[in-house]
Parts: structure tokens; C-alpha cells; sequence
């Protein structure tokens, strides 16, 4: 099955998970020091962006904080996936970096954009606290995601070789609804972008982006309520639609 069980990827997915933590760690210790609700939700997008959206909406829904400020730092989560992205791509299938480095950058300057109009607005941050004694690697942690991502591109591989292309797609939505990341790593690791399966793989890239945007709105929506939803949901739904857009002319 070739790179799918490839023990070498999987290693290298668990230290640049470990890797993502450290240095989201060392953000939340350093940016709660300086109040600063937009770099912290940065960091704490590279642990789980959807994650991050849903806690910022509880805020909003509990009334402690301003559905657009809230909206605003959501959407700033977002760049941290643009760049897991390529993250994932430089260690499942470094080819595709060539392929994935303008959408990615574009969609992540959208996502930054909006969310800095919001914020621009919203008057002070709140101050983003850190868990007192939280270690800086979480190697179950690390373990855990890289058997998820692992397992899940065996299930898009499996898919494919039973369905074909409308297995590879149908595999790849799912995976999208619980992970991005999972999703992204279960394509690229089934071929490079100059194979004869490469525009295959786009599309399957670009509709997992967009089904798993759809997933974050409804997290956003649940979490925060409509207002936040629009505020939160605006920032994600633009980011997608620039990836998607500078993917299909690339």
C-alpha cells in the first residue's frame, strides 16, 4: 500500500505534531502575557481551529464577550489551518508544496484580513490564560492524531481501490467532517499532482476544503448563535472560497 503505511510518514506526522504544540505552548505562555486575543487564537488554531471557534462561541453564547470580536479571532484561527496544510503536504507528499503554497497563502491572507477588520473594531482583548501546569509536548496526543490521520487515509485508500474515484471522494468528505488535516493527508498521500490521477486529487482537496468550511460554520452557528455564526462563518466561508479559487488556476 505503499505510502499509505509507510512507517516513515507516520513518524514524521508525529514531530511536526509535536513540533506544532511546542510552539503553540510557547505562544499561549508568551501572548497571554500581552493580552492579545488575535495571536493567541492564532496559536491555539494550530492545535484545533474548529476547536478554537467552538470556545470562542460559548463566549459569545454566555454573553462574556462580542460576537464580532469573537467572529473576528475565529476566522484569525483559520490561517493556522492554511498553514497545517502545508504542513501536512511538506510531510506526506512534499510534491504537492508547489501546488498548495499559493492557495494556501492567499487563503490565509483573506482569513487574516477579515478577521483584522472585526478586531480592528472590537475594543480590548480579553486576556487568554494558559493551563497552569500544561506540558509543552503531549506525545498521546501526538500518537492519537497521527493514528487518526493514518487510519483515515488507509480508509480513502481502501474506498479507492474498491470504488475508484467516487470512493476516493466519498472517503475524503467524511474525513473532512471530523478533520482537515486528515482529510488533506488521505488525498495527497495517494499520488503526486503530476500523476494521471493529479486533477483527480485537486478536486477531491478543494471539495474536502469546502465541505469542512460548511462544518465550521455549523460549529460556529451552535457554539455562538447567528451573530457569530455570520461574523465567524464570513471569515471561513471567504478563506475556503480563495483557496478553492487560486487552486483552480494553479
Amino acid at each position: 500500500w505503499g505510502e499509505v503505511l509507510n512507517p516513515q510518514v507516520v513518524v514524521r506526522l508525529v514531530l511536526v505534531l509535536l513540533l506544532i504544540q511546542s510552539l503553540a505552548h510557547v505562544g499561549r505562555r508568551l501572548l497571554a502575557a500581552r493580552h492579545a486575543l488575535v495571536l493567541s487564537a492564532l496559536a491555539s488554531g494550530f492545535v484545533s481551529s474548529t476547536a478554537t471557534i467552538a470556545s470562542l462561541g460559548v463566549a459569545v453564547r454566555e454573553g462574556r464577550e462580542p460576537a464580532r470580536r469573537q467572529g473576528g479571532a475565529a476566522a484569525l484561527s483559520c490561517v493556522a489551518t492554511m498553514a497545517q496544510i502545508l504542513a501536512v503536504a511538506a510531510t506526506v507528499q512534499p510534491q504537492w508544496l508547489g501546488r498548495l503554497w499559493a492557495p494556501a497563502l492567499a487563503g490565509g491572507l483573506a482569513a487574516a484580513l477579515w478577521g483584522w477588520a472585526l478586531l480592528r473594531g472590537g475594543g480590548s482583548a480579553a486576556r487568554a490564560v494558559p493551563e497552569p501546569d500544561a506540558p509543552m509536548f503531549r506525545l498521546r496526543d501526538a500518537l492519537l492524531i497521527a493514528l487518526l490521520l493514518t487510519g483515515i487515509q488507509v480508509l480513502v485508500h481502501a474506498l479507492r481501490l474498491w470504488w475508484g474515484e467516487a470512493g476516493l471522494l466519498a472517503g475524503t468528505l467524511l474525513a473532512a467532517l471530523a478533520d482537515v488535516h486528515a482529510a488533506v493527508a488521505a488525498v495527497l498521500v495517494q499520488g503526486r499532482p503530476q500523476d494521471a490521477a493529479g486533477p483527480g486529487l485537486q478536486g477531491a482537496l478543494a471539495a474536502a476544503l469546502s465541505v469542512h468550511a460548511l462544518s465550521k460554520c455549523a460549529v460556529a452557528w451552535a457554539s455562538g448563535g447567528w451573530h457569530y455564526a455570520v461574523a465567524a462563518g464570513g471569515g471561513v466561508l471567504l478563506h475556503t472560497g480563495v483557496f478553492v479559487a487560486v487552486l483552480s488556476l494553479v
